[in-house]
This record gives structure tokens, sequence and C-alpha cells, in this order.
């Protein structure tokens, strides 16, 4: 199913595909007429007839010798053309189902959704380069040359059909049945491989705090040699299929002769076109001795393919509008009786959550870790749908809009914010694409990070490092900060954003946030009480549960 999945993928380019078969048709039968006519050159020139005599062959040797080089160049470009452009529609569908499934807990490891989107996704390659092409322009070929030596002896075309088919089919089997087992268990530990490696670089720093990195290198090795192995036992299954293709090849080529060679003596055959025929049937083979190597990746390709079309596959909880309705100009939003549950989960985030959030309002929300705060976000954002009642944007569902317009009314800024390993004005652009220098200043301003920036040596240009590792904890909420402002969203979400930084710093952030969200709608999601001040009401979560408080009531517990 697997791979009949992946082989469909190519329907979308089908001119590309039928050029790419064409070419390489074309590009092993301008093989088998610069051999074979080299072969009866060769052999009419032993005769030493007038030069006369040999001009047609001479032609046909350099026409057949200039097609196969300029043929052969098309056929690789447009193959690979191909195949570049259905990985490309691969990996792009796979990024935009990764999209669509990791907000809403994805369970996959991050090294194993690497592996997938990079590795298996390249892997696929050797199935439309190496399989599905030479597979046709085997079977092709084979068929063209035997039509052509029936014509000169019908025993040399059904010896060259057992060759082919001994080379084309019975090597490629025996290769499937020798390798069975080895491109799955590849796949596998190419996976825990980097999975390993992922989890190593993101725990470098304890590993060393701790001193546990020579065991962990030596499992490293261990995982490493695993992989080497399995590629060493490829490789010497190539090998050994390489081999008997050759001998299959020239043991053909032998028959033939034999089988020829008392036919000239009967004048049944000519003596040039026999060796022009022995050098054909020789060059024939060009078409099938890829296929045992091909038949290699067949299995490694098929476990590729299974684990890409797992997450293509899975069904994905939000529907998008196929015409949604237009943003409304203040939005508003309202929980109505709204119950969650993550997928895996035995017991709601949240349950039966009901508030009302109109624009302009400064909403705090209470609670403790785990009692479900930032699961509002979650569906704020339409992450996901709840199972139970509705979120409303004015008077309608959030899913009567495209997804993409109700996230740009939001500016949300999490606990942990993610940094890109790319410079400080790259990370600040993504909130917003052209704005300018100073712009970007202004909002590191508002979020207490300018004389922090100045004093870097490259300012803007610095590199925050994976994951902001360059930075601070407080300085990568106060970057997230200056992204929120830059969007200029009309709903700001601080999902406990400055519970990295001082007093003094989360004094002046909150000022700035106040005044900014003056005019927009403001939800502080927070455990503290003391940064309720600037909030009109406030609710309490609890285990999922809600309790409406007013400010000076949330603020009065403190």
């Amino acid at each position: 199913m697997t791979i009949r999945w992946a082989l469909l993928q190519l329907r979308a380019h089908k001119l590309l595909l039928t050029t790419a078969i064409v070419l390489g048709t074309f590009t092993v039968l301008a093989s088998i007429g610069l051999i074979s006519t080299s072969g009866y050159l060769i052999a009419r020139a032993a005769q030493m007839p007038p030069i006369l005599d040999l001009t047609l062959a001479i032609v046909a040797v350099r026409f057949f010798g200039i097609a196969r080089g300029a043929v052969r160049y098309g056929e690789r470009m447009v193959s690979h053309d191909l195949t570049f452009r259905v990985l490309l529609r691969l990996r792009c569908w796979l990024y935009g189902k990764l999209e669509s499934i990791i907000p809403n807990h994805c369970t996959h490891h991050s090294g194993d959704l690497l592996s997938r989107l990079i590795s298996d996704v390249e892997t696929l390659q050797n199935l439309y380069l190496r399989v599905a092409s030479p597979l046709i322009v085997a079977g092709l070929v084979t068929c063209i040359t035997a039509v052509g030596l029936w014509f000169l002896d019908p025993a040399l075309a059904i010896i060259l059909l057992c060759g082919m088919i001994m080379c084309g089919v019975v090597v490629p089997q025996m290769a499937l049945r020798l390798a069975k087992g080895v491109g799955r268990r590849q796949v596998i530990a190419r996976t825990r491989f980097q999975q390993y490696l992922v989890d190593s670089v993101a725990g470098l720093e304890d590993m060393l705090a701790l001193g546990i990195e020579r065991g962990r290198d030596r499992e490293h090795r261990r995982v490493a040699s695993q992989l080497t192995q399995l590629q060493s036992r490829q490789a010497r299954i190539s090998a050994l299929c390489s081999l008997l293709g050759s001998v299959a090849s020239w043991t053909t080529v032998i028959s033939s002769l034999v089988v020829a060679i008392p036919k000239i003596q009967t004048g049944e055959i000519s003596g040039l076109l026999l060796a022009a025929a022995a050098f054909g049937v020789l060059a024939s083979f060009e078409a099938v001795q890829p296929l045992p190597a091909a038949f290699q990746y067949l299995e490694q390709s098929s476990q590729a393919s299974r684990r890409i079309y797992e997450v293509i596959a899975r069904r994905v909880c939000l529907v998008e509008q196929t015409d949604p309705l237009s943003l409304p100009e203040w939005p508003s939003f309202e929980f109505r009786n709204v119950t969650f549950c993550f997928p895996g989960s035995l017991r709601p985030a949240v349950t039966d959550i009901s508030f009302e959030l109109p624009f302009g309002k400064k909403m705090a929300i209470l609670g403790p870790s785990g009692a479900g705060k930032s699961t509002i976000v979650h569906l704020l954002c339409r992450f996901a749908d709840p199972q139970i009642g509705v979120v409303l944007l004015g008077d309608r569902p959030l899913s009567a809009y495209s997804i993409q317009a109700v996230r740009s009314q939001l500016a949300v800024v999490l606990q942990r914010p993610h940094i890109f390993n790319t410079s400080i004005r790259e990370n600040l652009l993504l909130a917003r694409p052209d704005a300018a220098d100073s712009e970007l200043m202004d909002a590191l301003d508002k979020a207490g990070l300018t004389s922090f920036v100045k004093d870097l040596p490259q300012g803007l240009g610095t590199i925050a490092g994976s994951e902001g590792l360059r930075l601070s904890g407080g300085q990568r909420q106060r970057l997230a900060l200056a992204q929120a402002w830059l969007k200029d969203a009309p709903v700001l979400i601080l999902d406990e954003a400055t519970a990295n930084v001082d007093f003094e710093t989360e004094r002046r952030i909150l000022d700035s946030v106040y005044e900014f969200s003056a005019d927009r709608t403001l939800v502080v999601i927070t455990h503290r009480p003391e940064l309720l001040s600037g909030t009109d009401a406030a609710i309490r979560l609890r285990d999922g549960q809600m309790e409406e408080l007013t400010g000076a009531e949330a603020i009065g517990e403190r």
C-alpha cells in the first residue's frame, strides 16, 4: 500500500515521467547502437575494404556516440528534476501535516520527526530514480532488442531473453530475499541514531555537568555501529548481485557466440552481423544491470514511505472552511460550555468553561501549574477544537473563519518561547517582515532589551543560537515580547511571559504592556495574583474547573 501510495505521487508529473522514460530508453538504445556499429566497423575494417565502404559505419559510430551523451544528459536532468519535484511536494505536504498535528500534542520524538521529514523523504529518491523509471526502461529495451535479434536469428533472441530475465528478474529477486529486513532495520536504526543524536546535543550541558558524557559517547558509538553494520551488509549484497549480473551478461554473450558461430559456416548468418549482434547483446545489459541494486532499496523505500504515510494519513481534527467568513472589525471572544481533552489523555484539560472576552477587556487567568491555563490559549489560537461546547469569535464559531485569519488577531508570548538559530533581526522580522530597524529597536526598547542589543558587537545581526541559547531565559522572553509588539495584533496574550525576569524589569515590562494594550484586548495568564493590578476581571482555574473573580477580589487574595 505504501509503495503504491509513493508511486502515485508521480501522477502529478506524467509528462516529466514519460519524457524521462523515453530518454532513458533512447540512451540505452544509443549505447547498443554505438557498440554494435563499432563491432561491425572493426570486423569490416579487418577485411581491408576501400575506405568508402566504411563511411556509413564511421558516421553511425559518431552519431550514436554523440547521441548517447546528449540523450543521457537530458535523461539525467529530466529524471532528477522529476524526483526533486516529487520530493519537494512530499516535504511541503508533510510539513503542512506536522503544522496541524504538533500543536495538538504530537507524540512523535523530535529526532523521529526530523528523520521522517528529511531522511525518509530523501530515501524515496531511490524509489523514483532507481526503481520506477529503470524498470520500465529495462522492459522496453528488452522487447526492442529481442525483436531486432529475432529477425537475425530467433535462437539469439531467445538466449538474450533468458539472459535478461536472469539479470533483470532472478538476480533482483535474490537481492530482495538476501536484503529482506535489512532495509527496514536500516531505516529504524537511522531513526534511532538521529533520536539519540538530537537528545545528546540538547542535553550536552547537563551531561558535562554530571560527568556522564563518556558513557553517553559509548552508547552513541554502539548505536552508530549498528547502523554501520547494516549498511555494510547491504553493500556486500550489492557487490554480490553486481558480480552475478556480470556473470549473466557474459554467459549470454558466450552462449550467443556458441550458437551463432556454426551458422556462419553454413552461411545462415553473416560474420559481420554476428560481430555487431554480439556487441549489441553485451550492451543491452546496461538496461537491467542497475535492477539488482534497485531492488535492495525497495524495502528501505517501503519502510520510509510507510513512516511518511503514517504522518500524512493521520486524522487532523481541524477542518478549514472552504468559504470562511470575514473577521469582525473589533474581535471579541467567548467560551461557551467548553470541554477539551488532549488526544491520549484520560481526563479533560478543561471542563465546562464559560466566559466572555469582549474587545478591549483586560482579563487575567489564574491557577496553579497544570490547571488548564495554557489550554485556553491553545483553543483561542485554534490549535484544536473543543470536543464539547464552542469558542466564538463575534457571534460565530472559530471554525467559521480561516485558521490563519484567527491567528492573525492574536499575539501570544509563551513562558518558553522558541528562538530560531538566526540573528536577532531575523527573529524579530518573523512577526513583521517589512519592519525597519528603527521599528525593531523601538519594540526592543518597550521590552527592555535596547541596551543589551546596543552593547552587542553585531547589534541586531547577532546570532541568537540554537533555541536562543546565547540569550538568558529573561532575554528570550523579552525578545518574544518585542515580537508581539511588532505583530501589532488586536489581542495580546501573555502566558507566564515575565516568569524569568527580575522584579524591576518585570514592572517596566508590565507598564509597557498596559500602555500598549490600552486600545487592545489583554489576557494575562499567571499563577501570581500580584501581577493583576491592571486587569478588569479574572478567572481562576483549578483542575480544569473555573470560577470567576473580579480583579479586586483577586488582588485581595494576594
